[in-house]
C-alpha cells in the first residue's frame, strides 16, 4: 500500500496536465511522508524505479513540462525525506528546497536553449510577453466598448503597458516565489500526513524536531541575510542583466521574510490572547496597505537578530513569575 501511494502521489503530478502545476503543490510532501514510513533502502529503489520508468513514458508521449514536473516533485520529496534524517530545521529545509526548484527550472531552461543562459532568459520573456499582449489587448477591447474618452484611454493603455514592462522585468522573482510557496505547502503536507500517522501508530522512537516543528517557532537562518544583501548591493550599484538578477533576488528573499514576519504577528497574537476579529481586522489592513507589507517584511528580517517570539515568551515568563 505505501509503494502504490508513493508512486501515484510521485507521477501523478507530471501526468495531470494543466492540473499538475497544482497537485504539485501537496502530493510530493505526501510522498515524503510515505518515503519516511518505508524505509530508506526501499524508498530510494522505489523512487528510482519511479522516476526511470516514468520519464521514459514521459518522453514517449512527448511531453517535456511533465518530466519537469516529475523530476521537481521526486526532488521536494527526495529533499523533505533527506531534511528528516538529517534532522534540518525547518526554514533551512524550506530554503534549499525553493532553490533546489528554482535551480532545475533553470536547468530545464538552458537545455531547452543549448546552454545560453540570454537565450533562455529572451525566450521565456518572449513567451511572457506574448500572453501579457494577449491580456492587455483583451482588456483595452472592453474599454473600448465602454466609449472612455481619448485621454482616459491614453492613459490606461500607459499604464497597463507599464504594469507588462514591471512584471517582465520582475518575472524571474515571480517565479521564484512560486517554487517557495510550492516548498511551503509541500513542508505543511509533509507534517500534516507524518504527524497524524505518529499520533495514530505511536512509537518510542518518534521525536517531534526540525520541520516537525510547528510553524510558529521557524526562524530563518542567518546566512540568507548575506542572499539578500547581495541581491541588494546588485539592484543598488549595477546596471543592465545584474541589476535585474539583484532586484529578482531581493524580491524572493522579501517573501520569505514576509511569511515569517507574518509567523511573528500570528505569534503574538497568539500568546497575547488578542481576539479573533481584531486579528483579521489587522491582517486586512495589512494586506491592502503596501507599507503594512512592507511593514511584515522587515518584522521578519529583523527576527533574524532579536528573537522576537523568545523575548515574548521571556517577558511573560517574567510576568507569570511575579
Amino acid at each position: 500500500m505505501g509503494l502504490v501511494a508513493l508512486t501515484a502521489a510521485l507521477v501523478i503530478p507530471s501526468l495531470a496536465g494543466p492540473l499538475g502545476q497544482v497537485l504539485q503543490m501537496v502530493l510530493p510532501g505526501i510522498a515524503a511522508c510515505y518515503m519516511a514510513a518505508i524505509g530508506h533502502r526501499t524508498a530510494s529503489i522505489a523512487v528510482s524505479a519511479v522516476l526511470a520508468l516514468s520519464v521514459l513514458l514521459l518522453l514517449a508521449l512527448g511531453d517535456i513540462a511533465g518530466v519537469m514536473i516529475l523530476f521537481q516533485s521526486v526532488l521536494i520529496a527526495a529533499g523533505i525525506y533527506l531534511s528528516l534524517l538529517r534532522r534540518w530545521s525547518g526554514t533551512e529545509t524550506w530554503v534549499v528546497l525553493s532553490s533546489g526548484l528554482s535551480l532545475l527550472f533553470l536547468l530545464f531552461l538552458l537545455a531547452g536553449s543549448g546552454g545560453d543562459f540570454t537565450k533562455a532568459l529572451s525566450e521565456i520573456t518572449g513567451l511572457v510577453n506574448q500572453e501579457l499582449d494577449r491580456g492587455i489587448q483583451a482588456v483595452i477591447a472592453n474599454l473600448e466598448q465602454q466609449k472612455p474618452g481619448p485621454e482616459l484611454m491614453a492613459i490606461m493603455e500607459s499604464e497597463l503597458q507599464q504594469f507588462k514592462e514591471t512584471l517582465i522585468y520582475y518575472f524571474p522573482g515571480i517565479m521564484g516565489a512560486g517554487m517557495v510557496i510550492t516548498a511551503l505547502l509541500n513542508l505543511w503536507s509533509f507534517r500534516y500526513c507524518r504527524l497524524k500517522a505518529m499520533a495514530r501508530f505511536p512509537r518510542p522512537e518518534y521525536t517531534i524536531y526540525g520541520i516537525l516543528l510547528p510553524f510558529a517557532s521557524w526562524r530563518l537562518p542567518f546566512w540568507l541575510v548575506w542572499i539578500f544583501i547581495a541581491g541588494g548591493i546588485l539592484a543598488a550599484g549595477t546596471q543592465g542583466v545584474w541589476q535585474r538578477v539583484g532586484c529578482n533576488l531581493v524580491l524572493s528573499c522579501c517573501l520569505f521574510y514576509l511569511i515569517q514576519g507574518f509567523w511573528v504577528v500570528r505569534y503574538f497574537f497568539h500568546r497575547l490572547n488578542v481576539p479573533w476579529w481584531i486579528r483579521g481586522v489587522v491582517y486586512l489592513l495589512i494586506g491592502i496597505q503596501w507599507y503594512g507589507l512592507l511593514l511584515v517584511v522587515l518584522t521578519g528580517l529583523l527576527d533574524t537578530w532579536m528573537d522576537f517570539r523568545t523575548t515574548l515568551d521571556r517577558a511573560k515568563s517574567s510576568q507569570d513569575e511575579q
